[in-house]
Formats: structure tokens, sequence, C-alpha cells
């Protein structure tokens, strides 16, 4: 009798055929062997393994002996190797350790009236995003409160386009050239005109936002996010501060995901979930708002922007950033890591702003 006989059940429940034929072209593509098919005692000890039998009652089906589906399986051998190279393992990869189910899962069979695939699987993420962006101001996670009873009012600092530029001068002393540094605002942005401009434009894909303590950058990140919430855009902020030792990845898909879990109403589980969101930020479909660069935690400010930088990377890479940090962490490097930021400054109150927003506080307190 054929293996596929044999073994009907496991034909019936996987694509074996294609299956087969992948692993053999991994081993002629990374030079294991010349031809591209299997030997039989490894075909044989792999469908064993998939049908959940021992390698006893593997040999009675497929008529080798116990001893060769064993030895199939080895480290080093055609099956292992092969598993090594599909999925990265490492070298020790060992047949007899590995989880087949898991690793090929990619290759069962959908059965029928199954559950829909995760292409398939519709997701309203802008709604996700503005229920969780709504969650966060509730909490005040995102937006800190302007005053201890809670007033906030509507004036905001304009925000300065940064240039810095190195200028040479002459040392007196020894006659050596010296450089410093000086910083030079090229353009200065109303609100309106700093969201169409910018975001709405999509200006630039790293956007930096900085200022002293207090100087409105929370603010602006906050009505950034809102400002995304009424387009088709989707977004996802994250105050560093709650970071906690995470990784902005783990944060996304174990923290933030998690919780953005209670607005979707479809029975997905949770890797699946990971997977559709993985794709969205792959895509450049997602901006992320990430507020106080300052707060992380690191032991030096060098450190903490040098951090930020190695997490854009991977999945996160393709999405738009606009992060907030304090002037004197951004500024702590003469070259900074995070040099592909284009940066605003928010800059200072005129005098007549000022008078607004006493009159305005004053206001608000009263009610």
């Amino acid at each position: 009798m054929t293996f596929e006989e044999e073994f009907s059940e496991v034909y019936e429940n996987w694509n074996i055929d294609e299956l087969f034929r992948d692993l053999a072209e991994i081993l002629v593509e990374k030079q294991h062997k010349k031809k591209k098919d299997l030997a039989p005692s490894s075909k044989a000890a792999l469908l064993g393994k998939l049908s959940g039998l021992t390698h006893a009652e593997a040999a009675k089906k497929s008529g080798y002996a116990e001893g060769s589906l064993r030895q199939a399986l080895k480290k080093g051998k055609e099956i292992s190797l092969a598993i090594r190279e599909k999925f990265e393992l490492g070298e020790d990869a060992d047949g007899e350790k590995l989880d087949f189910h898991k690793l090929l899962k990619k290759y069962r069979k959908k059965p029928e009236n199954s559950p829909s695939t995760p292409t398939e699987i519709k997701i309203n993420w802008r709604e996700v995003c503005a229920k969780m962006l709504e969650k966060q101001q509730t909490t005040q996670q995102l937006r800190r409160k302007a005053t201890q009873i809670g007033c906030e009012v509507e004036v905001f600092v304009k925000l300065g386009l940064v240039e810095r530029k190195l200028q040479q001068r002459h040392s007196e002393n020894n006659g050596m050239e010296k450089f410093r540094e000086k910083e030079v605002i090229t353009r200065t942005y109303e609100y309106d005109e700093f969201l169409l401009d910018v975001i709405q434009g999509k200006k630039n894909k790293f956007t930096a936002i900085v200022g002293e303590a207090g100087s409105g950058k929370t603010t602006w990140l906050d009505k950034i996010a809102t400002y995304l919430k009424n387009t088709n855009h989707l977004y996802i902020c994250i105050p560093l501060g709650d970071l906690q030792g995470k990784t902005l990845e783990e944060y996304i898909l174990k923290k933030w995901l998690p919780n953005a879990m209670f607005f979707i109403d479809l029975d997905i589980d949770s890797a699946t979930l990971e997977k559709l969101l993985t794709k969205l930020l792959q895509k450049n479909e997602v901006w992320l708002l990430l507020d106080g660069v300052d707060e992380i935690g690191e032991s030096s400010a060098g450190k903490t922007l040098r951090n930020i930088q190695q997490q854009l990377t991977g999945f996160l890479n393709a999405a738009r950033v606009v992060l907030t940090c304090r002037t004197n962490v951004w500024d702590v490097n003469f070259n900074n890591p995070l040099s592909g930021f284009e940066t605003y400054k928010t800059l200072e109150f005129k005098f007549e702003q000022v008078d607004d927003f006493i009159h305005q506080w004053f206001v608000k307190a009263e009610n």
C-alpha cells in the first residue's frame, strides 16, 4: 500500500505533497542534497509524527524499520535540516524534540465551515483606535491635567521647525578651530497650520516635538491624536513612562492590543489579532504617538535616545512616528541618534496668549 493509503488521515488534514516538496526544495537550495525529493524513510518518519504515532506504530504502517524512522529524525538528517533552515532554528534542532504540528501549521488543510482566516477577518481598526484613545484620555494616560482641579484651556503654543547648523570659531589661545551648534528656527507653525501641513501632508515620516517641562508637548500630541481620529489614519498612543522595561513591540502586542480586544466584537484569539496588527504596522498604515521619551528611565539621556532608535526597527520600521521629549534630553548629544527626525520646538507664549490663558483658566475653574 502507498503512504497516502496507510496515512490517509494525515493526507486528509494536511497538504502533504506541498510540505514534502517545500522541504526538499529547501535542502537543494541550501546544498544539503541534489535531488528534489525526500527519502522514503524521511517521509514515513514525518507522517508518523503528524499522525501522533510512536515509531513502532509508524514502522508497522510504512513498512520501514523502527530504527530507520528514528534515524531519519536525528539531528543533522534531512528532516531536521530542512525544518531548521525553513524556520531559522539553531544547529541543535532535533526532529525528535520538535513540535511539528505547531511549526508546520500553515500546511494544515482548512476544514469545511471553519472560522475565517486572518485575511478574511474584518476589523474596524479605526473604531478600535478611537475607543482606545478615548479610554486613554479619560484615564489621563495620554493627557495630563493642566491643573490640580482639572482645568484645561484651548491655548496652543506655536511650534518652530528647528535646523541646527555647525558654526566654526577660532580659538585665540592655540589657534585651533572649534565648532559649536547653533539652533535656527526656520519656520513657525500655528495649530491648524501644523496639522494640515505636517500631519495631514505627511511632511516627514519621523517628527519630534521638543520643549521644556510643561511647555505643551503632551497637549500637542493629544490634539494630533484627536485630529487623526477624524481621518482614515490609524494610530497608537503610548505614554513611554508606562513601558516599565517593555519594548515598544511588547507594549503594543501585550498591553495595548489586549486592552483593545474589549472593543473588538469578534471571537478571535490573541495570536491571530497580533498577526493582523503586525501586518498593518508593516504596511505603513499606523501612526505611533510616543509621549515622553525622557520618561523611559534610562541611566543617561544618550542611552534613552539610542533605546528609541533601536526599537523603531523590525515591524515598527514602517510606522510613522511623532514623539515628544524634553529639550535637555533631546539636545544632550552633538550627534543625536534620532537625527532622522524633523524637530519642532515649542515656542514661548506671546503676551496676549498669556492673558488669554489666565482668562480661560479662571472661567473654567469657576464652572
